[in-house]
């Protein structure tokens, strides 16, 4: 807190929010950085999360632009720079609602766990019953020939 809102608040006067506060500041001084902002209004923490906050309403634009310092090495490197959306009256805007899937996602994700949660019965899937189709005994031959087969077919397979 700086001495201007301790001030105002011993005097009984509501202090304003930091983001009407950064909103009102940045009405008059547009394409200024976080860093800027955070000096301008005195505070001794970073408005990063308030900017972040209120770009997500629609209340900023925020565009990269490279500093005019360089890091190290020389190199310059890009900031965000931030200006208010509507410079008439200030108006906290609503968050933005969380993705919701669009209705095809929803729609198979839901068939797919409803056939999960209820498989058909072999029957219907058959078009008979199981005690309906006949029990074919085989020769110790054709279970071996049928095993071979089988086999051949999971190498292929892999």
């Amino acid at each position: 807190m700086n001495a201007m809102t301790t001030a105002m608040r011993e005097a009984g006067v509501k202090t304003p929010s930091v983001m009407y506060r950064i909103w009102n500041w940045l009405k008059d001084h547009p394409e200024k950085t976080a860093e800027d902002i955070t000096k301008a209004l005195g505070m001794n923490y970073s408005v990063q999360t308030q900017l972040l906050d209120m770009t997500r309403r629609g209340m900023l634009t925020v565009y990269k632009d490279k500093s005019r310092k360089t890091g190290i090495g020389g190199i310059e490197y890009m900031v965000q720079r931030y200006s208010v959306v509507n410079k008439g009256k200030y108006e906290l805007l609503p968050k933005p609602k969380k993705h919701v899937p669009i209705a095809k996602e929803r729609k198979f994700n839901l068939q797919i766990s409803k056939s999960l949660a209820n498989p058909p019965k072999l029957s219907d899937v058959l078009g008979t019953s199981v005690s309906d189709t006949p029990k074919v005994e085989l020769t110790e031959a054709e279970k071996f020939a049928a095993f071979l087969e089988f086999k051949a077919l999971t190498k292929e397979m892999k």
